[in-house]
């Protein structure tokens, strides 16, 4: 059966967890018929009509846009492939999808009885991360960003360096200066991001753990070379005579003016280099590669770099205060959840095998993550001060 109505039912019966597998199967079939975009964007249009946690037209049109680009997409993504996949494969995908979407992209929850499920059956909690980050200059003196006032920071060698009002870092080249050779080296702790403005204009946000070295003087030389450890987002000003070099523990990424995601922490064995825009060449002692907009690199444990496309929703979810994730490990989720809430993961008893998707706001508390994952009935949580304990569910 074909008709709106029949698909607003499905749609709503699933989002209440009440679909057979039959029609689970038959939901997906309807949706990934191109011609039916325009009812999908309907449907999920009258949803949050209904939603009484959805208060403005401007909340309202931004959750809908985001349900239609994001299950589109996945959607598409999974058109796109050649091979025939089986049914579990594909419905996990977009049930992922449908997941991040709902039960956290803008903080409104869903339940049978349509009441707000804000409150949470952890005994503690704990507060996500902020703003901040440790800035050390080639003195050697160490400033605390949270801390300092706005305005000049410090100044060294022509260089003066600038807290706006809205808490980012700023470089300004006042004077021209012989100390090229000065490094300065901004730290993210878990828990923290931040915005810096290098001296050539260029930007970068800081994901949680990691760190950006950098001259002072960034465009003095014929290169601008930084060297990154952890993960942070790229927007490179264009110079066609001093090409911008992102330095990891095991590949460098060439540039002249574009935007890019690097993901390159130590405790990971992979390195994913994400673009956005531009053209950026990756290359380490085996090979070199060139990427087009929407494809990633990613570089083995072997040395070997992969290319495919991008899932630039998930891979930049960080960067637009999204926690998500979809078909990972518990102890990928886990990792995540540790840099961003400055916790420790203790695993007790075997650890589930099972496949995680799901999202919420990077403001909410770590409860709001824990009981999203515990709705899969594969594992269950117990908070402890600053300790996060993950158990297998054995009662699923």
């Amino acid at each position: 059966m074909d008709t709106p109505q029949h698909k607003e039912q499905l749609f709503r019966k699933y989002l209440n967890n009440e679909c057979t597998v039959a029609e689970i199967r038959e939901l997906l079939d309807l949706f990934q018929i191109s011609n039916n975009e325009t009812q999908l964007k309907t449907t999920i249009g009258d949803y949050f009509d209904n939603d009484q946690f959805i208060t403005t037209k401007k909340a309202h049109q931004a959750a809908v846009d985001e349900v239609e680009a994001r299950l589109i997409q996945t959607i598409n993504r999974e058109n796109q492939k050649q091979q025939i996949t089986k049914l579990w494969p594909r419905m996990a995908a977009v049930a992922a999808a449908i997941v991040i979407m709902v039960l956290g992209v803008y903080f409104f929850n869903y339940n049978k009885s349509g009441q707000n499920s804000n409150a949470t059956h952890f005994a503690q909690d704990i507060a996500p991360g902020t703003q901040g980050a440790t800035l050390t200059l080639a003195s050697g003196r160490q400033i605390r960003i949270s801390s300092a006032a706005n305005g000049e920071i410090a100044k060294e060698a022509g260089i003066k360096v600038i807290k706006t009002t809205d808490g980012q870092l700023i470089y300004e080249i006042k004077e021209r200066t012989t100390g090229n050779n000065q490094t300065n080296t901004l730290s993210t702790a878990k828990g923290e991001t931040y915005i810096l403005t290098l001296p050539d204009k260029s930007q970068v946000w800081l994901n949680a753990a990691s760190t950006l070295t950098y001259a002072a003087n960034l465009t003095s030389g014929k290169e601008r070379r930084v060297k990154l450890q952890g993960e942070a987002y790229f927007q490179i000003t264009k110079d066609k005579t001093r090409p911008f070099i992102v330095e990891t523990q095991r590949q460098e990424i060439q540039v002249l003016g574009t935007h890019f995601n690097v993901k390159a922490y130590s405790d990971e064995p992979t390195i994913k280099t994400t673009l956005v825009e531009g053209s950026v060449q990756v290359k380490n002692n085996h090979s070199t590669e060139t990427l087009k907009p929407g494809q990633q690199a990613v570089l083995t444990q072997a040395g070997r770099f992969e290319i495919g496309q991008a899932d630039q929703v998930l891979d930049l979810a960080w960067k637009n205060n999204e926690f998500m994730f979809e078909s990972e490990s518990i102890q990928n989720v886990m990792k995540m959840v540790e840099r961003w809430y400055n916790v420790e993961i203790i695993y007790q008893g075997e650890i589930t095998t099972e496949k995680f998707g799901g999202g919420v706001s990077r403001f909410d508390k770590v409860s709001e993550v824990l009981e999203l994952l515990e709705k899969t009935g594969a594992v269950k949580f117990k908070i402890e001060k600053r300790k996060i304990y993950v158990m297998n569910n054995i009662n699923k």
